[in-house]
Order: structure tokens, then C-alpha cells, then sequence
């Protein structure tokens, strides 16, 4: 599959998020990444071992570019990302019905802002025509193959997480 992927497409982007399916696509990826760029989106508050871990891998890849956004203010404008959204606890709620405590908001508002927007403005401000994502289809539902004239494949969403242990140990 991987190998396809560079045979039939120009502009390959690879979002890398430092968790273990990222560093086993990433391994995946070694032959080729002369030819993608792995992103990574720093969302403003990272753990110091993210930090440390997206250092080591920014002197690994040739093409590696992180995009930046800002989910302390985000959280503080917006309230906690949950599952669950108590209205009342919403920026809207606390407008018409009053402040509470704490606001909250959908965790998808969040990703939309923080994650999803920046990814969507590199596809489209470099015309990424692929790009591949570390999505295990036991944690999560498939995204969607193709949007406009951009693929989405998901090397690895067979897997499940023993394998992607094993081969980040073997590797």
C-alpha cells in the first residue's frame, strides 16, 4: 500500500502525532520520507516529552513542519472540550442564561479549531493531493477516502494494538 501511495501521487502529507500508531506509520513511511512531509500540529500545550519526542523526529525527517494553534485560549474563550455538552455550561448558555462556574464545548469544536482547521489549510495552501493518517480501526471509525482531488489512506487501520507494539519493536 505504501508504495502505491508514491507511485500515484504528488504531494503526500503525513500528520504525526507522537503517539504510537504516528511512530509505527512513521516507520513505515522510512523508505520514503525524501518524499512526504510529516506535520505536526502543536496545539500550545504540549507535555514536555512531546516536546522532546517531536525534536528527535524533526532531525529524523528531511520535510517536517509544525503548525501551531492555541488551545489555552481556545479552552478559555470556548470552555472544556466533553463529550457530553451541558448547554447551560456553553459560551452561548452562559450569555443567555448566565455565567456558571466553568463553560464547556463539544470536543469536535475543539479538534475543528485546534486541529482540523490548520490540517485543512496546509492541504490546501500546499496542494497535498494524499494524505495518510494513523487511524487503527479499533479506536475509531473510518474517515473518509477522498475529499475534491485529495486522498486519505490509512495504512495501518487493520491493525490492531498489539501489532503496531510489535513492529515499533521490531523495527
Amino acid at each position: 500500500m505504501i508504495e502505491e501511495i508514491f507511485k500515484t501521487h504528488k504531494r503526500i502529507v503525513f500528520f504525526y502525532s507522537g503517539g504510537k500508531d504516528s511512530l509505527a506509520v512513521l516507520m513505515l513511511l522510512k523508505p520514503y520520507l525524501e518524499k512526504v512531509d510529516v506535520v505536526w500540529v502543536n496545539t500550545g500545550d504540549p507535555f514536555p516529552e512531546v516536546l522532546s519526542h517531536m525534536r528527535k523526529v524533526r532531525e529524523f525527517v528531511p520535510h517536517f513542519t509544525e503548525l501551531k494553534s492555541d488551545v489555552r485560549s481556545f479552552v478559555e474563550a470556548n470552555g472544556f472540550p466533553v463529550d457530553v455538552v451541558d448547554t447551560k455550561r456553553t459560551a452561548f448558555g452562559n450569555y443567555a442564561f448566565g455565567p456558571t462556574e466553568y463553560k464547556v464545548c463539544s470536543r469536535f469544536a475543539c479538534c475543528g479549531e485546534n486541529l482540523w482547521e490548520p490540517m485543512t489549510n496546509y492541504i490546501l495552501d500546499h496542494g497535498v493531493d494524499c494524505v495518510i493518517r494513523a487511524d487503527r480501526g479499533e479506536e475509531r471509525a473510518r474517515g473518509i477516502d477522498r475529499v475534491s482531488a485529495v486522498d486519505f489512506v490509512f495504512p495501518i487501520f487493520d491493525w490492531d494494538c498489539a501489532r503496531v507494539k510489535a513492529f515499533i519493536r521490531n523495527a
